[in-house]
């Protein structure tokens, strides 16, 4: 339950760091929190790949 939530998070993140347009993550709080919730949804599932490309959305809809 915990994991499905801090994907929830990070999908919410994503979708306002894609409209972004400053582009300094490293300064921006969301790109820190991104960072920390890719840590534990790790933790949580090794296996899993924490990824959030455009690219990667659409694979993943397509079921690839």
């Amino acid at each position: 339950m915990e994991l499905k939530k801090l994907e929830e998070r990070l999908e919410q993140i994503s979708t306002g760091c894609e409209k972004c347009k400053a582009k300094m993550c490293n300064i921006c709080p969301n790109g820190r929190l991104k960072a920390s919730i890719k840590d534990k949804i790790k933790k949580l599932n090794p296996n899993s790949e924490v990824s959030i490309s455009p690219l990667a959305k659409i694979l993943k809809k397509l079921g690839l």
